[in-house]
């Protein structure tokens, strides 16, 4: 178990660096309930699609209403297929997320993640000539 207690960690601290707001007590994806998972994933996409041009950004946090929560969810999910998620995902996972299932995916995020060398490289009008 405690090698999923250092990926946890690793992965917890990586996604507070890409801005995503969990409290410091959170020390395993196992605690993170579906508005954090939502917010997280959001939050990858959006800065996944930041860095690749892509226009289309994702709410952080989850609608009150049910319909709008299954809508958003479904959307979420498939533009993280759409970025070559290689396991079957759909809005259930979101909602009634699994500690493996979310491990998984949150792994996948973050190191799809753009790396500050390569947005600094952007930013500076690098890296655009390939």
């Amino acid at each position: 178990m405690s090698g999923e207690t250092t990926t946890d960690d690793i992965l917890l601290a990586a996604l507070r660096q890409s801005g995503v707001e969990l409290d410091e007590s959170l020390v395993s994806v196992k605690q993170l309930e579906t508005e954090q998972v939502v917010a997280a994933c959001a939050r990858c996409v959006n800065l996944i699609h930041e860095a690749r041009g892509v226009a289309e950004r994702f709410g952080e946090s989850m609608p009150a209403n049910p319909g709008l929560r299954f809508r958003s969810c479904t959307t979420l999910a498939a533009a993280i297929c759409a970025l070559g998620y290689p396991e079957e995902l759909g809005f259930n996972h979101f909602l009634y997320p699994s500690e493996a299932e979310t491990r998984r995916l949150l792994l996948y995020l973050v190191g799809a993640l753009p790396r500050a060398d390569e947005s600094t490289a952007h930013e500076q009008g690098g890296g655009g000539g390939g």
